[in-house]
């Protein structure tokens, strides 16, 4: 109840000052009505549009219609239990918003090539050195780049960060496999958390169309989906290399 009455008010103040603000226009019409000049008729005109404009769409839209409009849409969507924490371009949707919360790291992209030159890879190299991961990687590799997909993840590996110690030696392992066709998602998950991109047909020539979104564990289709999504595209998977070559687990 007490949560409820800071917005009954709020409501009621929108709708006080959208009538006001249109009592307001109404008022500059009458004023233009009745003025002789046709500069201030315009003038007074285009003030009360304004106004009208500002009480009726600034206010009473945005403050109750919309709000309401967006609550219909998130309830037909199922997105609260769902747990959707985050909607928005895949590339405002880094892994280091959301670090590992597991030891096992599950990621799902297009082209693990373009992927081993982006923010994600270099970040959990770091977190890999900083406690003992297991990564798993599925994507597509062009004919020919093995060797140096094998080669660019056995140096970040091998490689000794700020704190002197490599995910190598911190016994950290990563596997990547080649998936013969390119995803239509991206996907990264760790525990109860995971971001999910759906890459649009025009993404290639409008920046931003691809839409990610940042889900927590639940009861629903939804995560049932991610939990299966690698369990699909380990079907037509090929291993391509595992650093270091002991057997990391999977859970």
């Amino acid at each position: 109840m007490a949560k409820a009455l800071p917005m009954l008010r709020l409501k009621y103040g929108a709708l006080l000052a959208g009538a006001l603000l249109i009592l307001a226009g109404g008022v500059c019409f009458l004023v233009a009505y009745a003025t002789a000049s046709p500069l201030a008729q315009t003038m007074w005109s285009n003030v009360g549009a304004a106004l009208i404009t500002t009480g009726l769409i600034g206010v009473i839209y945005d403050s109750m219609l919309k709000p309401r409009m967006l609550a219909d849409i998130k309830s037909s969507l199922d997105i609260d239990r769902c747990k959707v924490n985050a909607i928005a371009a895949v590339a405002e949707l880094p892994v280091s918003r959301w670090r590992p919360r597991h030891s096992d790291v599950l990621v799902i992209t297009p082209s693990v090539a373009e992927w081993l030159r982006q923010g994600d890879w270099h970040y959990l190299c770091a977190e890999a050195r900083a406690s003992t991961l297991v990564v798993r990687v599925y994507g597509h590799l062009d004919d020919g780049s093995d060797q140096a997909v094998r080669d660019a993840v056995a140096i970040a590996w091998a490689d000794a960060g700020a704190n002197g110690v490599s995910a190598a030696s911190r016994g950290s392992t990563v596997v990547i496999f080649d998936h013969p066709g390119a995803a239509q998602v991206s996907l990264y998950r760790s525990g109860d958390a995971a971001i999910v991109g759906f890459d649009a047909p025009f993404a290639d020539y409008l920046p931003g169309a691809a839409v990610g979104l940042q889900i927590s564990r639940s009861d629903t289709e939804l995560w049932q989906w991610v939990l299966g999504v690698e369990t699909r595209v380990a079907l037509r998977a090929r291993q391509v290399c595992r650093v270091p070559h002991a057997a990391g687990t999977w859970r």
